[in-house]
């Protein structure tokens, strides 16, 4: 019995093998799957979201049934286009797996962004059955249901908000959306009752008065929002979102005095943070600084807190910048040399001080302060640049070619845009000096190293126009700046004084039009075109309007002056 039992135990290991099971394929291509998957994690950790996007389509194509996989593809269709395809694998995973509490919720979130708010509330109503102690899951079920903007709906946020203060107590954020939600549906007693629990619960916070100001403030009852304001100022005199919030209810109510108050107060010792104060008084001055009767104010404000913040360097270059708006050149100059001593590693501090001057018209002092500023900074174009700026504004136009020349030696030979511009002023210095020629030869240099150049295209033209040059060309450069520049005057004087010399007196006039009604700045040289324009376009009395004025603005023009006397057109 023995002998047989072990011969069949002997069979029987010798037929394991092929009566074994074998390896189910589902597990085999899910293996497969999960495998494409991690490596497209690990692709798109490595920043490579071509080949993230490919495997895991492969991924998934090869195991729909793993369904998280269908979510992640779906939320990377809905990133790269808002793909409906991305949208119904993403809704498939949720549906069968909502219990996945972030996955659920940022699908959710989608579907509002996609105006499919029935879809998200239904997963916040899922959500909130799995997990109902979770507030925000609560909140964003009652915004959801708050967005209908119908009373039913708004009343059933608020008792989702009750559902919050009953396990989480009154906060802010329960109050205010109270508040807010019964305002909106006219509930002026469940919106007071709201502020009142609030502030109840906070006695002494001053933020919980804050709130309630806003909150009144927006039921537009504004007597009862200072009276908030006023409250929580008096608990927290430094709290610069009262003092802010109470300025703007002031402005609101026209009372600049008490604007001022507020604002004064809260940059000069609110707890607010300097980047803050600063961005308030950007705001402050954009609003007022166009009026001059407002000026004062800002004076005032400016002059406080740089006493108070006097190493403060964003504070001065908005100063700085004021004072420039409003062509206080000197006073910017003065704010400027400051925030350079603040800040001395900084060149484009000494670069604006440069540029200030030669606003003020004071080039003699520009030339120093850049040649200055070139021994602290020699390797750098942009002084020797500004230099030749001040010299140019001195006439000094030999000089001035010499630092141009300097500043061209350091530009990187790399940036064409920067030499070309270069070369551009170095004959723009050359003509002025009176050697049109060489001048035309630097502005054919420049657009060669530059072609979208348009100074040099136009300078070009305007010279070849006045050399007896090529009128075709010329008048080709010229209508490419006036495409690109439709609104410059320069641009266009120089098109209808191209026009005016090709015998096209009609169409000059109508381009001269065009450069008049752009002209910011007084110009002889384009009253004097277009008083030529004019008198061939048979309009002698204006065109000897235009004469006088440009004879006022350019006294030593004797040809000009020739013209008004005659109260004719010369050639010369």
């Amino acid at each position: 019995m023995l002998k047989r039992l072990s011969i069949l135990l002997t069979i029987a290991l010798m037929l394991l093998p092929a009566f074994a099971k074998k390896p189910d394929a589902t597990q085999s291509t899910r293996a497969k799957a999960d495998y494409l998957y991690l490596e497209a994690e690990r692709q798109k950790a490595l920043g490579n979201p071509t080949l993230y996007m490919q495997l895991l389509e492969r991924a998934y194509n090869l195991d729909p049934s793993q369904e998280y996989l269908g979510f992640d593809l779906g939320f990377l269709y809905m990133t790269l286009s808002n793909s409906p395809k991305g949208y119904d694998l993403m809704k498939r995973y949720v549906s069968s797996s909502v219990s996945d509490k972030v996955s659920a919720s940022l699908f959710a979130k989608i579907a509002e962004r996609l105006n499919r708010p029935d879809d998200a509330l239904w997963v916040w109503q899922k959500l909130d059955s799995i997990y109902p102690a979770d507030p925000t899951i609560l909140f964003n079920q009652a915004n959801n249901l708050a967005s209908r903007r119908d009373s039913t709906n708004i009343r059933k946020a608020l008792d989702i908000v009750d559902r919050i203060e009953t396990t989480s107590g009154i906060t802010y954020m329960t109050a205010y959306t109270k508040a807010s939600l019964a305002s909106s549906i006219g509930d002026t007693l469940a919106s007071v009752n709201a502020i009142k629990a609030l502030i109840a619960e906070n006695p002494r916070d001053p933020n919980a008065f804050s709130i309630a100001g806003e909150v009144f403030q927006h039921m537009n009852k504004l007597d009862s929002a200072m009276i908030f304001y006023n409250q929580g100022i008096e608990i927290d005199p430094v709290n610069g979102q009262l003092l802010v919030a109470r300025a703007q209810l002031n402005d609101i109510l026209g009372d600049s005095a008490a604007f001022d108050r507020d604002i004064f107060d809260m940059l000069a010792n609110s707890d607010l943070p300097t980047a803050d104060k600063n961005e308030y008084i950007r705001n402050y001055v954009a609003e007022l600084y166009q009026d001059s009767l407002q000026h004062p104010r800002i004076n005032r404000l400016f002059a406080l807190m740089t006493e108070r913040n006097n190493r403060d360097a964003e504070l001065r270059r908005l100063y700085s910048s004021y004072l420039y708006l409003i062509e206080d050149y000197n006073g910017a100059t003065e704010q400027l040399k400051m925030l350079a001593y603040i800040e001395p590693d900084d060149p484009d501090n000494l670069v604006a001080i440069e540029q200030t001057l030669l606003m003020a018209e004071k080039p003699a002092e520009a030339v120093k302060h850049a040649q200055e500023s070139a021994q602290q900074f020699p390797a750098n174009d942009i002084f020797p640049t500004m230099e030749g700026y001040g010299l140019a504004q001195l006439k000094r136009y030999p000089e001035a070619i010499q630092s141009f020349t300097r500043a061209l030696e350091l530009v990187d030979s790399t940036d064409q845009s920067r030499r070309s511009s270069l070369i551009t002023s170095i004959g723009d210095m050359t003509s002025s000096a009176g050697d049109t020629i060489a001048a035309l030869n630097y502005y054919e240099k420049a657009i060669e190293l530059d072609p979208t150049n348009l100074m040099a295209k136009n300078n070009l033209a305007y010279f070849i126009t006045l050399s007896g040059g090529d009128l075709d060309r010329a008048e080709k450069l010229s209508y490419e700046t006036i495409i690109a520049k439709p609104t410059s005057s320069t641009e266009l004087d120089t098109y209808a004084w191209i026009l005016f010399k090709q015998g096209e007196y009609k169409k000059a006039k109508d381009y001269i039009d065009r450069a008049l009604a752009f002209l910011e700045d007084d110009s002889a040289d384009v009253y004097e075109h277009a008083g030529d324009i004019y008198f061939f376009n048979s309009l002698p009395d204006e065109a000897l309007k235009f004469w006088e004025r440009a004879g006022e603005l350019d006294p030593d023009n004797k040809l000009l002056h020739r013209k008004i006397a005659a109260r004719t057109f010369l050639y010369k």
